[in-house]
């Protein structure tokens, strides 16, 4: 790994499926499987463009919003072409699914302790980010390996910089704060997360 440091953001905790859940870390496990499952939820949709407004200072001409491909084209189309136009609208920055794309599909590994890294796989068109700071946007971050990886290609290839951005992070029972200082309520312009609408983390 390089020794950039990349910030990222999230909007709830994952805990995995084997570990025992109270029904705040089942809803949000719920988030995630709909949100892995193209059916995005309103309040995750408008979570992720309440924090690309604070992320992305102006002019938002020099942002643009991409996002980590799912294991098969199709699943990436359905996970993220509609959340890309719905950010675009929301935000009236560019969110384009077609800058990262996968060179073939594959398995899901989806609850392996022995994840494979497709990263370095993806084929990835500059034209989209060159000379622009990335919003780079992914289901659950867990290691962190993969999203550092694409962000190092992301800058080789022209980038300014990267933050990435995820519904999600994986935490197990004894780093959870969803019991002590996490909540989340509903205000009039929509669900308000935790501190600061999701930590803010920095990852090497």
């Amino acid at each position: 790994m390089s020794q950039i440091n990349y910030q990222y953001a999230f909007l709830e905790e994952y805990l995995p499926v084997r570990y025992s859940a109270n029904e705040f870390q089942k809803q949000c496990r719920s988030d995630v499987y709909s949100f892995k499952a193209g059916y995005c939820p309103l309040h995750i949709k408008n979570g992720l463009c309440e924090r690309i407004s604070r992320i992305a200072v102006v002019p938002t001409s020099d942002w643009v919003v991409l996002f980590i491909p799912a294991s098969k084209s199709e699943r990436t189309f359905n996970r993220y072409s509609y959340l890309a136009s719905y950010i675009e609208q929301k935000t009236g920055i560019v969110s384009t699914i077609e800058a990262i794309a996968n060179t073939y599909d594959f398995e899901s590994m989806h609850g392996s302790k022995k994840r494979i890294d497709h990263s370095d796989t993806y084929c990835i068109d500059s034209e989209y980010f060159n000379g622009k700071n990335v919003i780079l946007i992914d289901d659950v971050i867990t290691t962190g390996k993969s999203f550092h990886n694409v962000a190092d290609r992301l800058m080789r290839k022209g980038a300014s910089s990267i933050t990435g951005l995820f519904v999600a992070k994986t935490v197990h029972p004894v780093e959870s704060f969803a019991e002590t200082t996490y909540h989340r309520e509903y205000k009039n312009d929509g669900w308000s997360y935790g501190k600061e609408y999701g930590a803010v983390e920095c990852f090497r």
